[in-house]
Formats: C-alpha cells, structure tokens, sequence
C-alpha cells in the first residue's frame, strides 16, 4: 500500500496548496511536498516501492506465503507501469547499474544475465514482436 499511500499524500498537498481556506499548520506541513523537487523524489521512491513489492511478491512464491497467480497479474501491472512511467524505468536501471558489474565479471553469468535482460526488454519494447503479448490486462 506504500506506493497508493505516496500518490495519496501527494494528491492531498497538491490540494492544500492549491486550498485556501486551510489553517496555517496544514498549509506549512502539506506545503512543501507540492513542490516540484519534492513531488520528484516520492515518485522516485514509489518507483522504487513497486519494483520492490514485486520482487517480494516473487519471494513469497518460493516461501509459498503469496499465490503465483497474484504475482503474474502483478507484473503483467508492472510491465504496464514500466512503459508508461519513467520513475519505474529508472528503478529497474538502478538495479541493472547495481547487478551488472558484479554479474559482468564472472564469464558463464556475463552471458546469461544479458540474455535475460534481452529477453525481458523484449515484453516492454515497442519494436518487438513480442511487445504485449503477454499483457493480458487489456
């Protein structure tokens, strides 16, 4: 719920910008998270949230305390979000930024770690064959 919360909060300091007939603690307390810096980095983190849920969703698959279909239907979500929001997009290259030097240094891994990213670009990637086929939302 921390990404909707987020929104939320954002949502709502927006309006008490914006609202004029609010008392004074409201206006400095809410104020600040209208302002652009401020919108950016919560949307960053709630790019951040949804790409963690995620992964912990796919743990909770192997820990068997989350149904598989619950984490299909999440991703088929979250290769939606990946298309459309760019703060969800710099999440996932934060985490090939982390992953790929490690995994670049040993030989048999280079290999298959860029196959696999090959092979997820390919759902998200409007010039592929492959591009929405899997998304069964729609």
């Amino acid at each position: 719920l921390g990404p909707f919360f987020v929104t939320g909060v954002l949502s709502f300091a927006q309006i008490c910008k914006n609202h004029i007939g609010l008392p004074l603690w409201i206006y400095e307390f809410f104020g600040p998270l209208a302002s652009g810096t401020a919108r950016y980095r919560l949307m960053q983190t709630r790019g951040h949230w949804e790409v963690a849920v995620g992964f912990v969703l796919i743990l909770g698959v192997f820990t068997a305390r989350a149904a598989p279909f619950s984490v299909l239907l999440f991703w088929n979500f979250m290769m939606m979000r990946y298309m459309m929001s760019s703060w969800v997009q710099a999440s996932f290259k934060k985490i090939d930024g982390t992953l790929n030097p490690v995994l670049g240094k040993i030989p048999g891994i280079k290999y298959a770690y860029a196959a696999l990213k090959r092979n997820l670009y390919s759902f998200v990637d409007p010039e592929s064959r492959r591009a929405g086929r899997l998304c069964t939302i729609l």
